[in-house]
């Protein structure tokens, strides 16, 4: 595992609490947001963010069940979902 200086990883609620802005003015050398809300769309790129990570739901009725059924770790949707990673 190669380890990158000046890096910084940001949480995809940071999206969701309005806080996103503010950490990317902030952000210095590769910026990343990760986490299962990451909004994967490249115009995040536009903005300083070098890389995204998130995930896609692929079975839209299996995953509802497992949510209805009380399912909560990403190990339980496993087969429900498809994680992405999309580069500048």
């Amino acid at each position: 595992m190669k380890l990158i200086d000046n890096a910084a990883g940001k949480k995809s609620s940071a999206v969701i609490n309005k806080s996103i802005e503010r950490l990317l003015e902030l952000s210095q050398g590769l910026t990343i947001i990760i986490g299962p809300s990451t909004p994967m769309s490249p115009v995040l790129f536009d903005y300083g963010v070098d890389m995204l990570a998130g995930l896609k739901m692929v079975d839209e009725e299996r995953m509802m069940t497992k949510i209805a059924q009380g399912g909560g770790k990403v190990k339980q949707f496993e087969d429900a979902i498809e994680f992405l990673v999309m580069e500048k």
